[in-house]
């Protein structure tokens, strides 16, 4: 029935034949029945059929279901932005931080590429068309910043590239929203999100500024990795320079250093949560920030609720900035934020003020540049060399796994002095021949052209002394393999005989075409004091001549 009490009438021409005619009704009044006693959904659906042009197909019952079902006007096909604007006022129990990231990819990434496409008719290859299109964007902007022309470079300053790890995150968003579609409003029944392939995302490894990276950067101008970490002398230059010159800065930076907090951690740390008697700082909030507003809200992790003691360093500048904090106080003025650390005049701390400010102090310092949030790789790293194992480490810095600690936090502790002990320690317990020692070169017995017998020529020390026959280690290398060779019956114990084994291996070598196996099947057959086997042992190594002809001549 229409709005204005008349009835429907749906007319349907060019038929071919009768049977197809009543065919195409059925499914007319299929979709009809859909409606029941609901006259809205009866006068939607009767207005779609009417809108579908005679020769086309009427749309699909299943579709029309799920948008039924889901309460959806049934005559419409919603696209894909119009759902995920809709979706996206419908999120409710999630971090004020997850919505603004989900309302950034629709409206920056998503609605503009695939907003127009119904929903239900979304594929796999529309997704991989727009990373696509993302990617092409990433390389225009590179070219254009390496251009010779001011104006091209110009026209992508404060551009910033879409990253591998923000496709990854713009994916998850749709996957999200999508999955949602299925389970939830039954729209659709397929989510390509979860089948479209995008480049691996691999987290940038942890670099020290040692000399040589300092070198290259002051040559440069480029880091070795956007994870930098101090050495612990250049990280106590700093904090003196900061001591020296913000005071109001000076306990976040050296709270953060040695104790791994996170920016938004420090900042939000109440005056309750410091004890300064008992020398522990309780972990519960953290002050960060909404697109640009500070917010406070709780940790990022159950892990991040913790309490984390204070050495006596960290806590002698916490007494100091509290005394000079204290006697600001006593103007009425004062904001009453509850915070501890505070602005000189009482107001809270904005995240980025921190941040800018540190940098400056950073340029300013004349040391290699870091990130505020790299004081946090430092103070993992420092714990690490001092001794604390991965479980400790994990502790003090609230982190939800252990594997986070040993693959992001410590990869760098090789690099420092007290990992190099241990790793010379380590390199100490293998035996080496003669002359392979740190600082030393060991010459192979190949690469003497003194020319004089094998016997001289060779730097391993137990082929000239039968002392060390009897090591386990040497007895496995392969010219004391008695088995294979089938020595069994040689005096490895005495002189004569391990100079023959040596020699033999050398002409082995030397000379392929000498087969030790039938000499040594024949020297085998007499003793180590017969003086024919002394004089062939003495004959090799007086001569390069084959083994087979001497043992010939002394046949």
């Amino acid at each position: 029935m229409q709005p204005d009490g008349k009835r429907w009438q749906l007319r349907r021409f060019g038929f071919a034949t009768r049977e197809a005619a009543l065919v195409d009704r059925s499914r007319a009044q299929s979709l009809l029945e859909l409606a029941g006693d609901d006259t809205t959904v009866g006068n939607d659906i009767a207005r779609m059929l009417k809108d579908t042009k005679s020769g086309r197909p009427f749309p699909d019952r299943d579709s029309v279901v799920r948008r039924v079902r889901a309460g959806l006007v049934a005559s419409a096909a919603m696209t894909l932005g119009d759902y995920l604007w809709q979706w996206h006022a419908s999120r409710r129990k999630i971090q004020p931080t997850t919505l603004v990231s989900y309302e950034t990819h629709i409206r920056v990434h998503l609605v503009p590429h695939l907003g127009h496409i119904p929903i239900d008719r979304l594929r796999v290859g529309h997704l991989q068309s727009m990373f696509d299109s993302i990617s092409d964007r990433n390389l225009q902007i590179d070219i254009a910043r390496c251009s010779d022309d001011v104006q091209v470079r110009a026209s992508v300053r404060g551009v910033r590239r879409t990253g591998p790890a923000t496709m990854q995150r713009i994916r998850a968003t749709l996957r999200k929203a999508l999955n949602d579609a299925i389970r939830t409003h039954r729209l659709i029944e397929f989510n390509p999100a979860a089948y479209v392939e995008l480049p691996s995302v691999q987290a940038p490894r942890a670099r020290v500024w040692t000399s040589a990276a300092m070198q290259q950067w002051k040559e440069t101008g480029l880091r070795p990795s956007s994870v930098m970490v101090w050495t612990p002398e250049q990280a106590g230059a700093f904090l003196d320079h900061v001591e020296d010159h913000d005071v109001f800065v000076y306990p976040i930076v050296a709270l953060i250093l040695h104790r791994g907090l996170r920016r938004g951690e420090a900042l939000g740390l109440r005056e309750s949560d410091v004890d300064l008697e008992g020398r522990t700082v309780t972990i519960t909030q953290q002050l960060t920030t909404v697109g640009y507003r500070p917010v406070i809200k709780i940790v990022k992790s159950y892990a991040g609720d913790r309490i984390i003691a204070l050495d006596a360093s960290t806590t002698t500048a916490l007494r100091i900035y509290q005394e000079r904090r204290e006697r600001r106080q006593a103007d009425a003025a004062w904001p009453k934020t509850g915070l501890f650390f505070v602005q000189p005049d009482g107001r809270q701390w904005h995240p980025e003020q921190v941040s800018d400010r540190f940098e400056r102090l950073v340029a300013r310092s004349g040391l290699p540049p870091i990130r505020l949030h790299d004081l946090r790789h430092c103070a993992a790293t420092f714990l690490k060399a001092s001794g604390s194992d991965l479980k400790d480490i994990q502790e003090v810095l609230g982190l939800s796994s252990i594997t986070v600690a040993a693959n992001t936090y410590t990869s760098v502790v090789h690099e420092l002095e007290s990992e190099r002990a241990k790793a010379e320690a380590a390199s100490a317990l293998v035996p080496r021949r003669s002359g392979a020692v740190v600082g030393t070169s060991a010459r192979h017995p190949q690469e003497d052209d003194s020319g004089g017998p094998p016997g001289t020529r060779t730097p391993n020390l137990w082929i000239k002394s039968p002392r060390g026959l009897n090591n386990p280690n040497l007895k496995q290398r392969s010219h004391l393999r008695k088995r294979s060779l089938k020595l069994s019956s040689m005096d490895l114990r005495h002189p004569l005989g391990a100079r023959m084994l040596a020699t033999c291996r050398y002409l082995e070598r030397e000379r392929p075409r000498v087969q030790l196996r039938g000499v040594t099947a024949q020297l085998s057959r007499k003793t180590a004091q017969s003086a024919g086997v002394r004089w062939g042992v003495i004959s090799c190594i007086a001569t390069t001549r084959p083994l087979h002809l001497l043992c010939a001549n002394e046949a």
